[in-house]
């Protein structure tokens, strides 16, 4: 026993050859990476010192920064509505700082502080480890495909409109 959970897929999917079960196993697989991950996150203290939404900002901001609220809110996938509160925040909690644009004085420009890039690097490092710990046994062939296919999935996830259902 695995100890694992399996889903049923809805009309028998997960059984039918071919595509169909590529999808199923897909769909299903997806499901329980969700619940998964919510259920670490929940009795994880990892983003204790800086939060996942502000860790996502961080991360981008390590290597994009300085740039625009309009520029990390397209580079992360958000409105510039939610990311100028998540900034507020992490400003408050001075782990960014705004400062003018050059050129632009109407522009307001984000960048790490050095304590934004500290509790940003902590965090990196300690998720770093626990994915390290999970895919230990994993060869670096299957590693570097795993990568590569979950950044393809989240390309896909960017650049397509969302569906109703």
């Amino acid at each position: 026993m695995t100890g694992r959970t399996v889903v049923a897929t809805p009309g028998g999917a997960g059984d039918a050859p071919g595509a169909d079960a590529a999808l199923g196993r897909m769909e299903t697989e997806l499901a329980m990476l969700t619940r998964t991950l919510e259920g670490m996150s929940r009795r994880s203290t990892l983003y204790r010192d800086l939060d996942r939404a502000s860790y996502v900002l961080a991360r981008t901001l390590a290597t994009e920064a300085p740039v625009s609220i309009n520029g990390l809110a397209e580079l992360v996938g958000l409105d510039a509505t939610t990311v100028t509160r998540q900034i507020a925040t992490m400003e408050a909690a001075g782990l960014v700082r705004r400062k003018r644009h050059d050129r632009d004085r109407r522009v307001s420009l984000v960048e790490l502080t050095a304590l934004g890039r500290r509790r940003m690097a902590a965090v990196r490092a300690a998720r770093e480890r626990r994915i390290d710990d999970l895919v230990a046994d994993w060869s670096d062939d299957d590693r570097a495909t795993f990568g590569r296919l979950l950044g393809r999935l989240n390309e896909s996830i960017r650049t397509r409109p969302p569906h109703g259902g």
